[in-house]
């Protein structure tokens, strides 16, 4: 017996085959009444989609680009107006590498702002709906926990995030592999030579990655002699004083921030030589201090990767909330700077 055809499904339906393939994709631009009878047709028949066909069709997507491009929703925590205030914002970094990513693959993106005064999650969902988007990233938080708030219909589409700033819903989501960054961290300043390693830095930084750095650091703690063990600075007050009273009682010799240029500036002002006196390396590098050595976090990587999150529920007919959320890890880039001592020599080859 030949598998049913969407030639079949349409029949039972009573719709053409266009509504069909755009109903079982749960395409907004079809009223919800039909697609839910046209997926009962499909199920009465027990059709199932060709997945070969649906690699074929995002093929063609990428080689031959349609005259219409069903749009990716980019929804930023911000006002328009503050788009443009920090390039280097993980947000506005992880924007470009999504919007490379969906062009590729035969989509458009569209920045939506969750921060325009009046804006709330069931404005928003209706206007995403309206303009047909069937799926969208949410973009880093500028303070974690803010998602809880949001109130969007998530049943109604297609859902991916970047990092850990959105607590809840748990939706499936693109981080930076933060905990081996730390142990990566850890390990290159004990290769150069440092012994007493400190890790210091607002506790809003860590509370933002799920406390992954604090936590790898702990253990890369207890490698260390007891007399070496130096404890972390996390605070709700960052500041120079509070930081350089740490530097004082803690007697570091390296110290691991997320805050790269705003360590090294208190230290000079303290007269405290870096790298000669003490080292410094960030797990939270940015373009806009390239001085600082550390790990870049790949945001524009994280991006792309939040769009094939996306894109892979559209493909599967997926719509919701999932069962079991997703964590697709990347890992850094190392970004070698003038913060640190130089690493030891390479040993001579051997013939």
């Amino acid at each position: 017996m030949s598998a049913p055809t969407l030639k079949q499904v349409a029949e039972l339906a009573g719709v053409s085959k266009a509504t069909v393939s755009l109903a079982l994709r749960n395409d907004v631009r079809i009223t919800l009444p039909v697609r839910e009878k046209v997926q009962a047709a499909a199920r009465k028949l027990d059709y199932r989609p060709n997945p070969l066909l649906a690699v074929h069709m995002a093929h063609l997507r990428t080689v031959q680009p349609p005259q219409w491009r069903a749009t990716i929703g980019f929804l930023a925590q911000l006002e328009k107006r503050q788009w443009h205030e920090d390039r280097y914002r993980p947000a506005n970094l992880a924007y470009a590498g999504a919007t490379e990513r969906a062009n590729a693959l035969g989509y458009t993106l569209e920045i939506f702002w969750l921060g325009q005064p009046g804006m709330t999650g069931a404005r928003m969902s209706r206007i995403l709906t309206s303009r047909g988007v069937p799926g969208f990233v949410v973009a880093p938080w500028p303070r974690p926990g803010l998602g809880e708030r949001l109130g969007l219909a998530w049943e109604n589409f297609a859902a991916a995030t970047i990092g850990y700033t959105l607590w809840e819903p748990d939706i499936h989501r693109a981080c930076h592999d933060n905990f081996s960054t730390m142990g990566l961290a850890f390990s290159e300043l004990l290769r150069r030579g440092y012994r007493r390693i400190g890790f210091a830095t607002a506790a809003e930084d860590d509370d933002r990655v799920n406390h992954q750095w604090l936590a790898r650091f702990l253990v890369g703690q207890t490698s260390l002699p007891p007399k070496g063990r130096v404890p972390p600075l996390l605070t709700r007050e960052w500041n120079a004083e509070i930081f350089l009273r740490w530097m004082k009682s803690a007697r570091p010799d390296a110290i691991i921030t997320t805050r790269g240029a705003i360590v090294t500036q208190w230290l000079g002002k303290a007269r405290i030589r870096v790298p000669e006196k003490v080292g410094v390396v960030t797990v939270y590098w940015r373009p806009d201090a390239p001085h600082c050595s550390g790990f870049y976090q790949n945001f524009e990587l994280l991006g792309a990767a939040a769009i094939d999150l996306v894109v892979a529920q559209l493909h599967r007919n997926e719509r919701g909330l999932p069962a079991v959320p997703k964590v697709m890890l990347m890992p850094g880039a190392w970004r070698e700077g003038s913060t640190l001592r130089p690493p030891p020599a390479a040993p001579p080859k051997t013939a």
